[in-house]
């Protein structure tokens, strides 16, 4: 964990603002600053909520806002727990019904399971998308710090077998959707975009 003091205290008062307009105020959520050079952030089930001294000195007020009640929004949601839940029941029954098989069955099986898994991955960032623009707007953020959020983190689109592969929805389709639900215009989305490029 990072012994930065006043980026602690920076992640935490915006990451409990918004937790505070979740619906499930039965988890006692933290938020902590990883002392890594790396960008990223990440909720564990029952509302550890981690991000990357990297990404939290890159992000403005608004911005942290958005990634941290994404972040919150994973935990509102369960999908920590689902995909647990999902992988061990997955493998359990695919021991069970392929363990006699070849290896070249077994690894197809696998292969099949984690596209559909990844696609499955993708709604929950939807949803977390959702819940993050709910939680920052509620808390007085405006939801143009999650456009340029998503901005910072690259514009890239994926294409080929990384498209399946991936975890995450393309950021310029994230961008598209908070737009739409945030009543953010296409130019002036891609106003937003380019400030922060």
């Amino acid at each position: 964990l990072s012994t930065d003091a006043r980026l602690n205290n920076r992640v935490s008062r915006v990451g409990n603002t918004v937790a505070a307009k979740s619906p499930r105020q039965d988890i006692d959520y933290t938020f902590k600053v990883l002392n890594s050079d790396q960008i990223n952030a990440f909720a564990a089930p029952g509302g550890p909520v981690l991000i990357t001294k990297r990404l939290a000195s890159m992000l403005t007020d608004s911005e942290l806002a958005f990634v941290l009640a994404h972040e919150a929004g994973h935990v509102t949601g369960e999908h920590g727990r689902q995909a647990i839940n999902q992988s061990l029941l997955a493998q359990g029954v695919f021991g069970l019904l392929f363990g006699g098989s070849s290896q070249a069955t077994q690894i197809g099986v696998n292969v099949l399971y984690t596209l559909y898994n990844r696609g499955y991955s993708r709604s929950r960032e939807y949803q977390a998308d959702s819940y993050g623009l709910q939680f920052m707007q509620q808390a007085g953020y405006s939801g143009e710090g999650a456009v340029t959020a998503l901005a910072k983190l690259g514009m890239r689109k994926t294409s080929g077998i990384n498209k399946y592969l991936s975890t995450h929805p393309d950021v310029p389709d994230r961008i598209g959707r908070i737009g739409q639900s945030a009543g953010i215009s296409s130019q002036r989305q891609q106003e937003l975009i380019r400030s922060v490029q």
